[in-house]
């Protein structure tokens, strides 16, 4: 299974160049870790930086092999599971955390 959001619809449909979208993605990534840096150091901070390594995996697999055989569409695509799975399995701690923490303090 690929996951062709920045090789087809990106530059197909909404007119963002193949090139420009890691660009885009590492920096959207850079603000969001700015903008909550004191919350992900107080929370799950391993976790995310594991799903973030995984997405690095991931996009340096596409950059690295210009042929796309079985091999490298493995590691780039099953990097880049991995990392979503990793980032959902951070938001979910992270969340559930805030959820307990709330609901402990409204005295439930």
């Amino acid at each position: 299974m690929c996951f062709f959001l920045h090789e087809e619809v990106l530059p197909n449909r909404v007119g963002i160049p193949e090139k420009v979208v890691p660009g885009v993605y590492g920096s959207l990534a850079l603000l969001y870790l700015f903008h909550f840096r004191d919350a992900i150091l107080r929370a799950e901070p391993a976790l995310l930086a594991l799903a973030l390594g995984c997405f690095a995996v991931s996009v340096l697999a596409d950059a690295r092999f210009a042929v796309a055989t079985r091999e490298t569409l493995l590691l780039e695509d099953g990097a880049k599971l991995l990392g979503i799975a990793t980032w959902l399995a951070y938001f979910t701690r992270v969340g559930s955390a805030v959820v307990r923490r709330e609901l402990s303090r409204a005295g439930t």
